[in-house]
């Protein structure tokens, strides 16, 4: 590899503006049902926890996509009054204000300046003072300067509110048996593709919250592992990370065509990509995807 593209792709690896794309609407809307049917329980003893006595709650979730997520979790709690949700995809707002009218969806980029004054408007347009939860699952890793966005939500939570925060860290991933280092490379690869977003974000977020001026950070929970999921299961945990790579190596190669470590990546994991599925798939193989949970108020 040239210098120059070593250069690129250190690059590519840190945080940064636009670590995301614009899927197909559709196509996302069946990657997120499948990626929120694996990980329901690993949030849902988490929200018990921070919601437990609350009623008549007022959540706001950040990044909701066409809804699937959030409406899971809270569409039919009843201890739940309002859900609003804001995602950057305006087909995705289309799609959740289509499937999900009982709740309010409205399309921000929570990236630009003008973010706050717009959300305050919007707020006070839907006459909505301020939040009983914040729920920001799989964003802060998109975003150039997640501790902003956390001082802007954060004038928006209720006193006694709690920010739910679940994110990523693939330092904290563990694959063995990996004798051919087949998901070690695949786990390298993520680090770099565009829409796959920064894949050190969760050890930051602790960092995040208290420079955001958030008093109580607790990290609640770490790890989500094939140890104790079923074949259907750790099928569909395969899908949703390692399955994706290629996707996402096709993704950044249409931003950086002449990057010849995506296209050499690409035919690689293309080619191994079956292989792995059968080692994931083995009885006494086992995987940690480095899924992190805080709770701060």
């Amino acid at each position: 590899m040239e210098r120059r593209e070593e250069k690129q792709i250190a690059e590519m690896k840190e945080r940064g503006r636009h670590r995301y794309h614009d899927a197909d609407a559709e196509k996302e809307l069946e990657f997120l049902q499948l990626q929120q049917k694996l990980i329901f329980n690993f949030d849902e003893e988490i929200y018990d926890k921070i919601l437990k006595g609350k009623d008549k709650l007022c959540i706001l979730d950040v990044g909701c996509n066409a809804g699937v997520q959030i409406m899971s979790h809270f569409g039919e709690d009843k201890r739940v009054n309002r859900i609003v949700g804001i995602e950057r995809d305006q087909g995705a707002v289309d799609l959740a204000k289509e499937k999900y009218p009982q709740a309010i969806f409205c399309c921000f980029d929570i990236e630009t300046s003008s973010f706050g004054a717009k959300f305050k408007k919007f707020l006070d347009d839907n006459s909505i003072e301020k939040f009983d939860m914040i729920n920001i699952s799989m964003v802060l890793l998109h975003l150039e300067n997640p501790t902003k966005l956390l001082k802007t939500l954060k004038s928006h939570l209720k006193p006694d509110g709690v920010m739910f925060i679940r994110d990523i860290d693939d330092g904290m991933n563990l694959a063995y048996p990996d004798k051919d280092g087949m998901f070690e490379r695949l786990t390298e690869i993520c680090t770099y593709c565009d829409m796959l977003g920064f894949r050190k974000s969760g050890r930051q977020i602790y960092y995040n919250l208290k420079k955001a001026g958030f008093e109580n950070v607790h990290l609640e929970k770490i790890g989500l592992s094939t140890t104790s999921m079923t074949q259907k299961e750790k099928t569909a945990f395969f899908d949703v990370y390692f399955g994706y790579v290629p996707t996402a190596l096709e993704q950044t190669i249409e931003r950086h065509p002449d990057l010849t470590q995506a296209n050499s990546d690409y035919e690689w994991a293309k080619s191994i990509i079956n292989k792995a599925k059968k080692e994931f798939l083995k009885d006494e193989f086992m995987f940690t995807l480095g899924y992190m949970i805080y709770s701060a108020h």
